[in-house]
């Protein structure tokens, strides 16, 4: 993290979800503003420390489901920490990329400069080609 002369800290795991509540962590939506189920990351309504980066890159668990929770989640994630750079990315397989662009363009009409979209679109067909079951050797 040189670099971007930060230290990292990451806010989900695998497996996560942006709103499918079938898995076994409850969706982003529900949980990016705590640490369990009872203790809060927020002091006094901010993220403390607050970040200078915030990347998302969920909606691969989430297929066929309504993400556009992710535009007031996006709001919510900017009054915790407002002096962040936000990059919202869309899934290497396309999933939600409509979704995400209306997100990211929702956040910057209200004004926010610092909201980011991050698009895998040349990482599509590569990752869809990896996804073809091969035959045995």
């Amino acid at each position: 993290m040189l670099a971007m002369d930060c230290e990292y800290g990451q806010l989900g795991s695998g497996g996560w979800g942006m709103s499918n509540t079938k898995l076994e962590l409850p969706p982003l939506c529900q949980t990016w503003d705590h640490y369990d189920a009872f203790s809060s990351r927020l002091v006094k309504g901010l993220l403390s420390p607050e970040p200078d980066y915030v990347f998302c890159g969920l909606g691969t668990n989430d297929p066929g489901l309504d993400i556009t929770r992710i535009t007031s989640a996006g709001a919510a994630v900017r009054k915790a920490c407002g002096n962040a750079s936000v990059f919202c990315v869309v899934p290497p397989l396309g999933l939600h990329r409509s979704e995400i662009q209306a997100a990211v363009s929702a956040r910057r009409q209200a004004g926010d400069s610092r909201v980011h979209l991050i698009d895998l679109a040349a990482l599509e067909r590569a990752f869809a080609l990896a996804r073809v079951p091969r035959r045995g050797l």
